[in-house]
């Protein structure tokens, strides 16, 4: 491939002007919760349905009791443990 010079990189660079409308200005941060209990964050998680409640799992990894990250198949020959991020199934 042939190699582009960096000075021939900025002159493809063009200045290009844009709105932003004042809804898509603002950003919106929400605060983490933390409890003690592991009942209580899975309560949180519950949701709003009448019925039973489902969730989902995410950025979950699963590891041995001296946390060393361990593939799936070692359940059938070690105890292993997951952590990851549970959240409600919708939204």
């Amino acid at each position: 491939m042939p190699k582009r010079s960096v000075s021939a990189a900025r002159k493809n660079l063009k200045e290009q002007t844009f709105s932003i409308s004042d809804k898509s200005s603002l950003i919106e941060t929400k605060q983490d919760q933390i409890v003690e209990e592991e009942f209580l964050a899975v309560r949180m998680t519950a949701g709003q349905d009448d019925g039973r409640p489902n969730r989902r799992l995410t950025d979950f990894i699963l590891h041995d009791e001296t946390g060393a990250a361990q593939p799936l198949e070692m359940l059938e020959i070690n105890d292993l443990f997951i952590t990851g991020l549970i959240l409600p199934l919708e939204g």
